[in-house]
């Protein structure tokens, strides 16, 4: 029996973070039965009630778990990352980590994207002291910037001390092979597409094959254009869709917690609340089930990019919000291009450019559908087989 732990988990509270630790757990017992896994979870408290199976435990990630929050020692921490360079008060608010990766067989680190942050010290610093712990430490399902790799030094040398990373997309397994890292460098599918649909009670007023999902995030403001244009160009869509199409609208929040989804969308709610044609689904609903409600809409617009591979993989025509390498990465490998289907919220200057986006994704939905109908199952099975590679590194 093998004995994995997981870390970089924000908490279940962040769907995609959840689908990630459910796509990963499948893929362990796929091909490493009888595995132990352990997550280290920044929300213990939350995660705890979340059964995965009794192979799987939740651990804390750090001290304190949500109190942490109001505890000084994460502020000087911050601090001393900011302004020296170093992360040693942080070090210490993770000791629960670092205790639950020894012995380990591997250390899967989950955050993958998180790498793309400059300069990563503290991540940085994390896996140095895991690497002491653990046998083997594994990169997996990573998205990252290339564009912030080499910067500082520490970081790219980080990284290509990994004994085997899984990049979910090309943009990044382009970037690190260009950097000369190559040994054990495997492009695989994000794990998250393994997580599959749950049923669940659609919300009152959804029509079935008229109805589109929208997913909208604070986390857009820190990458837009002009300050609060997403939630402009949002409102601005819905209002295009209640007056141009008989089309139901389905506000999903992805993540409830912290970055909190429900926050834009409740106020896209509020505008439109009088009209019965904007709905909000329930934010207790787990990611399993927010995936089957996902899958029953006839198009999809999302700003976090777990949220569009719930779409993608149950074959909704999707626009990303995109942010970030990954959402273009992943659009890319679906499509061959993401022209398109992917509108960067960087250049998003006007609220028409997200109009026409829509309007160009119902121009093309058929032939969008039919392409993802045939072309998922081979992509997901990819995401199967980056399995294969950790059962080669552990046996």
């Amino acid at each position: 029996m093998y004995r994995i732990l997981l870390y970089g988990h924000a908490g279940n509270h962040n769907r995609g973070c959840e689908a990630i630790v459910r796509g990963t757990q499948a893929v362990l017992q796929s091909h490493l039965a009888g595995s132990h896994v352990r997550v280290a979870t920044n929300d213990f408290a939350g995660d705890t009630g979340t059964d995965l199976g009794p192979a799987l435990e939740w651990v804390r990630a750090r001290i304190l778990g949500r109190a942490m929050t109001r505890f000084p020692l994460r502020h000087l921490a911050a601090a001393e990352r900011r302004l020296f360079g170093q992360a040693k008060l942080s070090l210490a608010l993770y000791r629960p980590t670092l205790e639950a990766g020894i012995g380990a067989d591997a250390a899967f680190s989950i955050g993958g994207d998180n790498y793309s942050e400059s300069p990563a010290v503290f991540l940085t610093t994390l896996d140095h002291e895991l690497r002491k712990r653990c046998r083997h430490m594994v990169l997996w399902g990573c998205s990252l910037d290339p564009q912030r790799l080499d910067s500082p030094a520490s970081k790219l040398a980080n990284i290509g001390a990994f004994d085997l990373i899984t990049p979910r997309e090309t943009i990044t397994y382009e970037g690190l092979i260009e950097r000369g890292i190559t040994a054990d460098v495997h492009l695989h599918a994000d794990p998250a597409f393994l997580m599959e649909p749950s049923p669940a009670d659609l919300p009152a007023g959804f029509e079935q094959g008229n109805t589109i999902g929208l997913n909208v995030s604070p986390l857009l403001r820190k990458f837009e254009a002009r300050d609060g244009g997403s939630l402009r160009a949002a409102v601005a869509l819905v209002q295009h869709v209640i007056s141009q199409t008989d089309l139901q609208v389905l506000l999903v929040p992805h993540v409830v917690l912290g970055s909190d989804d429900r926050i834009p969308l409740g106020q896209i709610y509020d505008c439109f609340r009088h009209t019965g044609r904007v709905l909000q689904l329930d934010s207790a609903l787990n990611s399993p089930q927010t995936k089957y409600v996902i899958s029953q809409c006839r198009l999809f617009i999302g700003a976090r990019t777990h949220s569009t591979i719930a779409a993608y993989g149950t074959g909704v025509p999707t626009l990303a919000l995109g942010y970030s390498v990954k959402a273009r990465g992943i659009a890319r490998d679906i499509f061959g291009s993401e022209e398109g289907l992917v509108l960067p919220v960087q250049q998003l200057t006007d609220a028409r450019q997200l109009i026409r986006a829509f309007e160009a994704l119902r121009e093309r939905e058929d032939e969008l559908r039919q392409h993802l109908a045939s072309f998922m199952p081979g992509y997901i099975q990819s995401a199967w087989d980056a399995g294969a590679h950790v059962a080669e590194l552990l046996r």
